[in-house]
């Protein structure tokens, strides 16, 4: 059985979980030591982040750029000068912090796969319940109007069922586009529910 949908899958976490958790590490990084001298692979290997570092993350989007106070004695454009000019120095050493993330800081591809499971499997979206074979019909009988369906729609995604964790064994769920898009990393599973129900019981009306 086919297994090239779920080895796609993986590879776009990988780059995804990688960015994010990379991002939250460089600010934490920068909330100790704005110039970032003390970033380095040592450090990256023992980072784990909590609600706190997330928090410092999320403030760090949210702000506006420029003035805008991030700490005491930073700004957000200090921090965003910083970031880059990191990137401008040592942007060659970010390949050896991914393999450090993906071996031991990601769900493995070998348990990904089991959990996406084959190609041929007929996966349903933990939250709205639908299928991927009803999805194919309403496709069919162009009931299906997103204007992504080149690129997402067909098949599950991948959720996290804690937004603020990561991509690791047992916070994975099964996902439609409508119910991720919808999703997103606003609300946890218990909160999302109730939109969950609602969007499979618009798309099924559509049959």
């Amino acid at each position: 059985m086919s297994k090239s949908l779920a080895k796609n899958r993986f590879k776009s976490i990988l780059d995804r979980a990688f960015d994010r958790f990379f991002d939250i590490y460089l600010i934490k990084c920068f909330l100790s030591d704005p110039s970032l001298q003390n970033v380095n692979l040592s450090s990256f290997k023992a980072f784990e982040y909590d609600d706190s570092d997330f928090d410092s993350c999320l403030r760090a989007y949210q702000e506006s750029k420029g003035e805008n106070i991030f700490t005491e004695t930073a700004t957000i454009e200090d921090l965003d000068n910083a970031i880059t000019e990191w990137y401008t120095q040592y942007s060659k050493l970010i390949p050896e912090f991914k393999n450090e993330f993906k071996e031991k800081k990601l769900i493995s591809e070998s348990d990904f796969i089991k959990f996406y499971k084959e190609d041929e499997v007929d996966r349903y979206c933990e939250y709205c319940k639908i299928t991927e074979s009803e999805i194919s019909s309403l496709i069919d009988s162009k009931k299906i109007h997103t204007k992504r369906l080149a690129t997402r729609g067909r098949f599950m995604e991948v959720d996290r069922i804690k937004p603020n964790e990561g991509y690791v064994k047992g916070n994975l769920a099964h996902s439609c586009y409508w119910c991720n898009n919808a999703k997103t990393d606003e609300f946890n599973a218990e909160e999302f529910k109730p939109i969950g129900e609602a969007i499979g019981k618009v798309l099924r009306a559509r049959k």
